[in-house]
């Protein structure tokens, strides 16, 4: 997964992370979203994780921040994107 993973962002991704830029990544408490929150992290871009459980967020966040070595900046976004109802402004921090 890692190798696939690595091989997409070397299509879509700048070679080198601006310091103002973040990659949001939605679906970031587990599976291929936490996978892709860590290869983004090891390249060194700042993330924005985007999930439902706030609780496994944080829990991704902290793990991201020890790997990342304090060299990027992870923010969450606890947040059901399936959720009609929700008005665009109330996500906005």
């Amino acid at each position: 997964l890692g190798h696939a993973i690595s091989l997409a962002y070397s299509r879509v991704l700048p070679l080198s992370p601006a310091r103002d830029m973040y990659v949001v990544v939605t679906g970031a408490s587990s599976g291929i979203g936490k996978a892709c929150a860590f290869e983004l992290v090891r390249r060194g871009f700042n993330v924005l994780l985007v999930a439902r459980r706030a609780a496994l967020l944080k829990e991704v966040q902290a793990a991201l921040l020890s790997e990342g070595g304090g060299g990027v900046l992870v923010s969450v976004l606890p947040l059901d994107l399936a959720d009609a109802t929700l008005d665009a402004g109330e996500a906005v921090l």
